[in-house]
């Protein structure tokens, strides 16, 4: 069965990016980090709206077999060369505003210096395994003072995981959490 029919009763229309556009403009952010690119929707939205912005964009870009978690995602109806083909060729349009990271978000994560983000974006994997591996990988890149977001909270996994992890999250809207980074 195909990931759209197997989670279309999570799966909401949200304007993430305008959540994420807001953020940056209000604390002046100037470096970012996206995990879950897919299409590139929300990085190249944020690009457009925040000249002052420079971002990284993480993703795998491959269909991957259908796990037991809950809420596992497998892309088998997407064309995943074609979606990083048409992402690579728009970023090249940023220049060094915009540097796509392709392979597993943790392995990746290791190429981004700690502290040197002011945010990052986690929507990449959304089980609770995957999320704590986000979060365990991407948190330390974040500097202190600067903010630690994601998207789908109304996720059973991800609630979970992030009010394991954080239980003083705030919702932004549009399916957006985040936390401040101590």
């Amino acid at each position: 069965m195909s990931d759209r029919k197997r989670l279309a009763h999570l799966v909401k229309a949200t304007n993430q990016r305008a959540v994420i556009i807001d953020l940056v403009k209000q604390h002046g952010w100037t470096r970012g980090a996206e995990i879950g690119v897919l299409r590139g929707k929300t990085l190249f939205s944020v690009l457009d709206a925040c000249p002052g912005l420079s971002m990284t964009g993480v993703d795998q870009w491959k269909v991957v077999p259908l796990r037991e978690d809950e809420n596992a995602e497998t892309y088998v109806d997407f064309d995943m060369r074609a979606l990083e083909r048409d992402v690579a060729l728009r970023a090249k349009g940023y220049g060094y505003r915009c540097i796509i990271l392709k392979g597993d978000s943790v392995a990746m994560s290791k190429s981004v210096e700690k502290g040197s983000l002011d945010f990052v974006f986690l929507d990449g994997d959304h089980t609770e395994h995957g999320l704590k591996r986000d979060i365990a990988a991407w948190a330390s890149k974040v500097r202190s003072g600067g903010m630690i977001l994601g998207h789908d909270i109304s996720w059973a996994t991800v609630n979970r995981v992030v009010s394991a992890k954080y239980p003083d999250f705030q919702e932004f809207g549009e399916e957006v959490w985040g936390v401040v980074k101590k």
